[in-house]
């Protein structure tokens, strides 16, 4: 997701070729979300778990990179940054054999025939977005309409063909979340990139489509996308009470649910009063930050965490994982990020009370 303008970079989280800071914010977090859903309510293994986070992890990278691989002239042209400079063809075929197999034998481990076809459609959709003869990328809005299916919904339609208890609601809402997620993320970049896309002669949907409407659409896009996120818990809990009743773990949603309504109304409060506030690529705020980065990034997925470590069976591993992921994440302002931990363990502690006087 979001983080604010001006952050200073943690080097050691970039990972050079992986692109990890950027992978981990957003795509993997959303993906996470979904997942702990799934051990919550739907019947998702621990080890069904683990192998669609590798799996995610490993997609992510793979895409990310032949991106930057088959970007290397364009952005000599443009000036700008390219995790491969430096690197020869021989050491990126190696690196790019290593990803395409390790995804290639995590597709054996598929729970349906359906999934192992989404992987496969997801590194074709990767390499055609990316690579000659088809770089849908410098293929204005087919470039658009590539990246939203390669990087957010097939992964959200593997997520819902993975795990077993998964209903029509679910693919539902998880696949507006991935459109309007991936609607926002890249409409916002490609305006962003606009001028450097031009000058590399790259015909990409922020460069050839009119200013006026790729800004209509981001700016429609992002307030949507804040609904959706503002929704997340209060969805999170209407199905727990679906499957299980008003169980402990149920209850203790709900005041994540409350805080994030409370969030939204904020952050919306804030876009009034000064409607060029912008989360993703603008001057932002407090409100706006928590919304987009802290809450979905986060505070909704340690929040579930906490829930799978009192609540499920080795549960804690969960838990321990997610604080060491989460530690590797540079989520914007150093002054926000020292202070919002302290606000949210008060909310983790009454949570995991809640849970252990409510559990049946």
């Amino acid at each position: 997701m979001a983080s604010l303008p001006g952050t200073t970079s943690r080097p050691w989280t970039d990972l050079g070729v992986t692109r990890w800071s950027e992978i981990a914010l957003g795509k993997v977090a959303i993906g996470v979300i979904a997942l702990f859903v799934g051990v919550l309510i739907a019947g998702l293994t621990l080890p069904a778990l683990l192998w669609l986070v590798c799996l995610f992890c490993a997609l992510g990278i793979f895409g990310y990179a032949l991106n930057d691989w088959c970007d290397r002239s364009v952005d000599a042209v443009a000036g700008k940054r390219n995790s491969f400079t430096g690197i020869s063809s021989v050491q990126a075929a190696a690196f790019f054999a290593l990803i395409a197999s390790l995804i290639l034998l995590l597709a054996l481990f598929a729970p349906a025939v359906a999934a192992r076809g989404l992987i496969v459609l997801q590194l074709a959709l990767a390499f055609a977005y990316s690579h000659a003869p088809l770089r849908l990328k410098a293929r204005g809005a087919w470039g658009l309409i590539g990246v939203i299916l390669a990087q957010y919904l097939v992964p959200s339609w593997i997520i819902l063909r993975s795990v077993p208890g998964a209903v029509g609601s679910d693919w539902m809402y998880l696949n507006a979340f991935a459109l309007v997620h991936g609607l926002v993320l890249e409409s916002g970049h490609q305006r962003w990139d606009r001028e450097h896309d031009r000058a590399a002669g790259v015909a990409t949907f922020g460069a050839t489509w009119p200013v006026s409407a790729v800004t209509a659409l981001y700016r429609w896009c992002v307030p949507v996308l804040g609904l959706l996120i503002a929704l997340c818990p209060a969805y999170i809990a209407w199905r727990m009470v679906q499957s299980q009743g008003l169980s402990g773990a149920a209850l203790a949603e709900l005041p994540l649910a409350g805080l994030t309504v409370l969030h939204a109304g904020r952050a919306f409060a804030d876009w009034r009063r000064d409607p060029t506030l912008d989360p993703f690529y603008g001057e932002s705020s407090r409100a706006l930050w928590r919304l987009y980065s802290y809450l979905p990034n986060c505070f909704i997925p340690l929040y579930l965490a906490v829930l799978i470590a009192v609540s499920a069976e080795r549960g804690w591993v969960v838990l321990a994982a997610t604080l060491v992921w989460l530690r590797c994440l540079n989520l914007g302002s150093p002054s926000y990020s020292t202070r919002l931990p302290h606000y949210g363990f008060r909310w983790h502690a009454v949570q995991i009370a809640s849970v252990l006087l409510l559990r049946r």
